[in-house]
């Protein structure tokens, strides 16, 4: 029950991203921004010799705590929410779908006996081909409850006859809510390209990130899925959420820069040509 905070620190060597650990410290008093700030100063900026002006960005998840202590230490233009965790935020939003979430919470159950049943799981592994297994979902990873209704999804028929014969196993989903959740994961898959088109250690994701969030919006604004009204609540809180988390993120200095410098994107997803220009002029 002790808390720490890790130090990241990510520079480039020749075209390579290289990663180094600073520190992982202890936390001994109330997370406040202040005191985050001074552990930053204290512990690492201090102890590695490091000029706050020679930093270029710090990244975090978007606790607020955090966010404010970054600013509080290297200034509000230096920091740059993880787009990997919005986007985490962004499909955990979706589960404000009543319907939605009780089918995800319905198919979990089925993984869990599943999980739970010698029996099951055994004749899952004779009735599937290859090695394919259930996937548990897990609270801190949204894109393990995307993996977990899609594998379902692909064999639910064999889910289905196994649960038949099984008193003791749990309702399996009606044809209405496989439709839905079909619909639902054609929402959700623009998330899952994302998060795993950013989730590099290898290179620089920063100049992706504006194209990526325009890239998102649109697809799950244009998703074919005709008339489902659970499919299109749950479309319609994704677009919320990005709107509410990411609608600004141009105006982020850094991620703006990145995207004008680099060839592949210059100004194209910028969706104010004002903001694109002065960053453009501001570098040249």
């Amino acid at each position: 029950m002790k808390s720490f905070i890790g130090v990241t620190v990510h520079f480039g060597i020749e075209i390579e991203l290289t990663s180094v650990t600073l520190g992982v410290y202890e936390l001994d008093e109330r997370h406040k921004s202040q005191y985050i700030s001074e552990m930053l100063l204290k512990k690492t900026c201090a102890e590695w010799g490091i000029k706050k002006d020679n930093v270029t960005a710090v990244v975090t998840d978007n606790a607020a705590n955090i966010v404010k202590a970054v600013e509080l230490t290297f200034g509000k233009k230096k920091h740059i929410p993880c787009l990997a965790h919005t986007l985490n935020l962004v499909a955990e939003g979706t589960m404000a779908c009543t319907e939605w979430q009780k089918i995800v919470t319905k198919i979990k159950s089925i993984v869990t006996w599943f999980k739970q049943s010698c029996v099951a799981s055994d004749e899952l592994r004779k009735a599937t081909s290859t090695e394919t297994k259930l996937i548990q979902s897990v609270p801190t990873s949204w894109n393990s409850t995307y993996y977990m209704v899609q594998r379902f999804l692909e064999l639910r028929s064999v889910i289905n006859d196994i649960l038949f014969r099984h008193a003791t196993a749990p309702p399996m989903l009606s044809s209405s809510e496989i439709t839905i959740a079909s619909s639902v994961l054609l929402i959700l898959r623009p998330l899952e390209v994302a998060t795993k088109e950013i989730s590099a250690d290898k290179y620089c994701t920063t100049s992706k990130i504006i194209p990526l969030v325009r890239c998102i919006f649109s697809k799950i604004t244009s998703a074919g899925i005709a008339g489902e009204p659970v499919a299109r609540e749950v479309q319609k809180l994704a677009l919320q959420e990005i709107t509410k988390r990411m609608g600004s993120i141009e105006h982020v200095t850094p991620l703006a820069i990145a995207n004008i410098l680099d060839p592949r994107f210059k100004k194209n997803h910028f969706n104010d040509a004002t903001v694109a220009m002065l960053y453009r002029k501001s570098k040249i």
